[in-house]
């Protein structure tokens, strides 16, 4: 078998990944109709808004300092569990903060769950070692969400 016959052989498979991504990966989408939800005729938004008192409060700050030391606030004055979700972590003094807040709270037995995107969490190189913490702590829950897979595109 000569190379010219590998690299026609490559070459197919390229094709033929590139369709099976474009099927699986975009056209089934239109094909797709989900089933209609009741979840916005239980649970209408207005409920949301008000003065009332509920579980669910939210604060929009917009100051990058004052964002860090309320999520550190949170994260100490935590009791029983922390539901936390991030796009990406960058390496830093105010991610060193933040990742060691959240290791004490496991520490100290409170529960977290803690979900990253799969692809996009940067936890590599001087973070990588995160991960293996996070991992084998017994407090600690780590996910990802939507996982590199070549076979799932």
């Amino acid at each position: 078998m000569e190379i010219r016959d590998i690299l026609i052989y490559i070459k197919y498979i390229i094709r033929f990944y590139l369709i099976y991504a474009a099927i699986f990966g975009v056209i089934i989408f239109g094909i797709y109709k989900p089933k209609s939800s009741e979840y916005l005729v239980n649970h209408p938004v207005d409920r949301f808004y008000g003065e009332d008192i509920s579980q669910d409060k939210v604060a929009l700050i917009e100051d990058r300092y004052y964002s860090g030391l309320v999520r550190v606030d949170l994260i100490e004055r935590a009791e029983e569990t922390l539901d936390i979700s991030y796009y990406t972590i960058h390496d830093g003094i105010s991610t060193d903060i933040f990742l060691g807040s959240i290791l004490e709270a496991a520490d100290r037995g409170v529960k977290v769950r803690f979900i990253l995107d799969g692809i996009f969490h940067h936890l590599e190189g001087n973070l990588k070692d995160v991960i293996y913490a996070f991992s084998n702590h017994p407090n600690i829950e780590l996910k990802f969400y939507e996982p590199f897979n070549i076979l799932k595109p």
